[in-house]
This record gives C-alpha cells, structure tokens and sequence, in this order.
C-alpha cells in the first residue's frame, strides 16, 4: 500500500475516533446542569454533535448560533417607573427624553408637564416643524371626558391632574393629505409615527419580497443592496446606522436602564416606486436578547418594535415598542443552565420520533413568562432565559419556533406563521 493511501486511511480512522470519542463524552451527564462557562466550552462540540447525527430525527445545515456574548443570565423583571421597588432601585422614578428630565411617573404629573413630553418625543421624530391641523387630543381629567384639537387644546388649564383611570392621547391620521401619522399618550406606551414614505402607516402589513431574520445579532442571509428612496445602499450599512440610532440620544422615546436594543427581523418591501426597509427591533440585556414576534395569536408579550426607512438617512415610521420605561430587576441569577446538548435531548423527545427535523437556528433568549394580576401593579414584565431553536420540518416549508427552559427542560411551541 503506498504512503498516500496510507496517509488517507489513518487521516479517516482518526476523524471516526475523533467522533467517536466526542459522541460517547456527550452521551454522559446530557441532563445534568453545568455553569455558564461550562456550556459556552462545550458548546461548538455540541453543534458538531448535531451535525454527525447523534439526535435520529434532528438535523443541522446552515446553522447560526452564538453564545459569544453571554456572561451571566438572569430571572429578571421590568419593573414599572413610579412603583416602590423602581424607586428603590433607582433612587428616582424619573424620565429623560435627550437632555431633559422629567420627575415621577406620568400618572403624578399634570397635564402640561405630560403634554410637553409627548411634544418633546414627536419633535425628535418629526422634527420641530409638524403639521398639528389635523390633531386631536383626546383625555379625560377631573371625571369629564373631552377631545378637542390640538390648537385649541394648548390654550386649556394645563396645570389640572389626573384622578385614577384619567389619561391623556394625541392622535391624527392625515393619509389623505401627506401621510403623516402620529399617536401617543402620556406612558408614551402606544406611540406610532410615519411620515407615509411607504404609501401605507403600518410597513408591518405590507408584503414582504424579502424577509432576514437575526439569531443573536447574526443576519441569517447574505448582504443585499437595497434601492431606497434616496439612493442604492447596502443592507449591512444599513444595520449599522439602524443600531446607532436605536441607541443614542437621537431616538425619541426614553429607554430602559441597562438596556439596548438589537435587530431581530428585516423584511424589504417594494412600494412601487422604490424599496423600503423595515427592522424589527428586541431588546438586549448583557449580551441575551429578548425574544420578538407572536404578533398575531402567541399569548406571550413578546418585542414588537418596529422602525422602517424609505430614505437612508431617517426613519419613515415607528410603532409598537411598548412600554419603554421602568428598570430591570435581577431576581436571581441563574448559575447552573442545560447545555445546549441536554436541550436537544429535549427538543428531540418532545418532537415525532418518526419526523426529520433541521434545526435552521439557536440562541438563549429572555421569553415573557405569566405573572399574577397583583404582581402587574408593580411590575411590567417577567422574563426567564430559555433556548430557542427554529425548526422546519424536513420535506416541507413549515418553519416552528422551540423553547427550552434552561432549568426544567420543559418545552413550549410557536407557531412559526405567527411572526
């Protein structure tokens, strides 16, 4: 035999041993809890495992995953701005928009101070010269309900405070004039802004030519050029400036302590004329993201921000970021997690033995979790970290979304349609 052949057959025998030995090691302790430094080293042999076909009816191609980022994880809260424990925490329950700060919760403020924030939001996003002749200002003080306009609204007793229940809205659709679109309230809870560069206020409803999802800030997809208003510009670019935005002074609503906001889906939408570019934005604390989506039937409250451009230089519109106040709670930290092996054991139990399925994505999440009706009037939102996988079913075009508690391996199922 001569020494290539030789060569090839020992290259051959020691990748079968190699994998061998990496699967056996795998099979030991798959359920046992290990350290977050633990799952981080063992988690590309993990994947690997994966791939040479340890799990009969999971499979893995073109897989994205990353645990780069993750240090240390979390049972965490959104704790509501105003309420004790927020105080506690930050010594203050006040709110900054840009340079200003405004004190205590917007239920304790009058309806001029309130008044002033939300102008202060749309002045960011519009910029200081807006068409106001079709707003409406729609509240309720004192017990009396009203909605007058907004010229005449700003001549009103502004210094009157609310009782429990009251609130105060500025809302308009101008569509069929010059497509400006504005909405907010006094929590800044609902606000939703488009200057109408796609033709239509909501992008979200529009169809898609192209959709991109993002597994912990990685673009599954190559780069695209996008042939928006103002000219071609690369969708990676785009991703940058997006990022810088959503994260600076220049976006117009307030932000959660210690948190940032990262990309979770892009979808291209041609308007006929040119194509805008629609991002789907979650939140980020130390390095997990927040799931995103379940915008039609999925219970959990999950993120739904939305900031779409039809030019490169700013946002057409904005909607549906929710609640963007409070401060994040550590409840406990959770030290011991699954391996990423260990949840695939799950995941592998819990789906048709009889099936094939390609696991497409992983990434560890925070997923909305249910908390009692008491709870809710200090806190906004719990959250605990779970594996998400996205699975599609082998031999067909159904796409599913898996979750794995870090901690009991129970497992929860979303629709994949339910975007």
């Amino acid at each position: 035999m001569g020494k290539k052949k030789v060569f090839i057959l020992v290259s051959v025998l020691l990748c079968v041993i190699m994998m061998t030995v990496e699967l056996s090691m795998f099979e030991m302790d798959t359920d046992k809890l290990r350290n977050i430094e633990q799952v981080k080293s063992e988690f590309q042999g993990d994947i690997r495992a994966l791939r040479w076909g340890k799990y009969s009816n999971l499979t893995a191609n073109d897989l994205v995953a990353t645990l780069d980022e993750v240090e240390k994880i979390y049972n965490i809260q959104i704790l509501k701005a105003g309420s004790g424990r927020y105080d506690t925490l930050l010594g203050s329950d006040s709110l900054m928009i840009g340079n200003t700060i405004y004190e205590k919760d917007y239920e304790d403020r009058d309806l001029g101070e309130n008044f002033s924030i939300m102008n202060a939001v749309i002045d960011k996003f519009f910029g200081e010269e807006w068409d106001t002749s079709y707003l409406l200002v729609d509240f309720w003080v004192n017990d009396v309900h009203h909605e007058i306009s907004y010229d005449k609204f700003v001549e009103y007793e502004l210094e009157k405070t609310y009782e429990d229940g009251e609130y105060l809205w500025i809302f308009g659709n101008a569509t069929a004039s010059d497509g400006y679109m504005i909405q907010t309230q006094d929590s800044l809870l609902n606000t939703w802004f488009s200057k109408g560069g796609f033709g239509s206020i909501h992008p979200s409803a529009m169809d898609a030519k192209e959709v991109y999802s993002y597994l912990s800030g990685v673009r599954v997809g190559e780069d695209v050029l996008l042939h928006l208003k103002d000219g071609d510009i690369w969708l990676s670019e785009m991703e940058e400036r997006v990022l810088q935005y959503l994260n600076s002074d220049a976006f117009p609503l307030p932000k959660t302590e210690e948190i940032s906001y990262g990309i979770g889906e892009v979808r291209v939408i041609d308007t006929g004329d040119y194509e805008g570019v629609s991002f789907r934005v979650r939140r980020i604390f130390e390095g997990v993201p927040f799931e995103y989506g379940g915008f039609t039937s999925d219970p959990r409250n999950h993120d739904r921000g939305e900031i779409a451009y039809v030019e490169s230089e700013a946002p057409d519109t904005l909607l549906s970021f929710g609640y963007v106040g409070g401060s994040v709670e550590r409840v406990n930290e959770v030290k011991e997690i699954l391996s990423l092996d260990g949840a695939l054991k799950k995941l592998s139990e819990y789906l048709n033995a009889s099936m094939r399925y390609e696991i497409q994505g992983i990434e560890l999440v925070y997923r909305d979790v249910a908390i009692s009706d008491e709870a809710l009037e200090e806190v906004q939102q719990t959250l605990a970290p779970m594996w998400k996988f996205v699975v599609q079913t082998k031999g067909t075009k159904y796409r599913n979304y898996y979750y794995v508690d870090v901690v009991t391996g129970e497992v929860a199922y979303r629709d994949g349609n339910d975007r």
